[in-house]
């Protein structure tokens, strides 16, 4: 049995989601993001853009529960006008999903699983649900079985993504806790006029990302870590 999962986060340079790193010491968080091409679209005229992130997570004992990006004023994120895949197609069989519902290439994601931090290793695909909300499809390759949904819901016009973690993959196995250890995933695709995202215009030369991750409550009661977060941008011309 296979299973929906974690999806996305941005901006172009690598920057750590958990203020200042002391020298010689490990950023709890990082995040790489490409965004291509680096010129802008406008308003009247929106540029298909391919939004790539690689993130990477040193947070023992932690259990995240939310993923948000915030996207600049000159990106947006929607799933107008492009074919839909049902819920119930994404969790039990995507092979199914209609072609032109994919909201970017095969994606991965990293974690580890209780005490013993035993490895898990994930592949994700990003499918269109309706023109607000994504829903990710996991394989994890280790033999774990989980089936529970992933989704990712896109407000604020296009320029925030919240995706949630649910308690079935948070604690997937006996009530043993699951840590995010990293994550990689592009976002892109084209139907007719409509992208998944658009580039509308550039301010100052850059496009400016804000990205968070909450953590929630543990079967093991460890302490819930505040939220990490930061600021980074990407290049831009107009």
């Amino acid at each position: 049995m296979r299973k929906p999962i974690l999806g996305a986060v941005a901006a172009s340079a690598t920057l750590a989601l958990a203020g200042g790193v002391a020298a010689g010491q490990t950023p709890e968080a990082t995040l790489k993001v490409t965004v291509s091409p680096k010129d802008a679209g406008t308003a009247r005229n929106p540029k298909n853009t391919k939004l790539g992130f690689q993130m990477t997570v040193n947070k023992p004992k932690s259990t995240v529960q939310f993923i948000d990006l915030q996207l600049p004023a000159g990106l947006k994120m929607s799933g107008k006008g492009f074919k839909r895949c049902p819920l119930a197609t994404v969790e039990s069989n995507p092979a199914q999903c209609p072609a032109g519902s994919k909201a970017g290439p095969l994606g991965t994601a990293e974690a580890v699983l209780g005490a013993t931090n035993q490895p898990l290793h994930f592949t994700v695909q990003s499918y269109v649900l309706t023109s607000t909300t994504l829903a990710f499809y996991v394989s994890e390759s280790t033999g774990l079985q989980v089936q529970a949904p992933l989704l990712g819901k896109i407000t604020d016009a296009g320029r925030h993504l919240r995706i949630e973690i649910p308690f079935e993959l948070r604690q997937p196995v006996g009530g043993l806790d699951a840590s995010l250890t990293g994550l990689k995933q592009v976002f892109s695709g084209k139907r007719g006029s409509n992208y998944i995202v658009s580039s509308v215009g550039c301010r100052k030369k850059k496009h400016k990302f804000g990205a968070k991750l909450t953590f929630s409550a543990r079967a093991d009661l460890a302490p819930v870590p505040p939220p990490l977060s930061a600021t980074a941008s990407a290049p831009c011309t107009k």
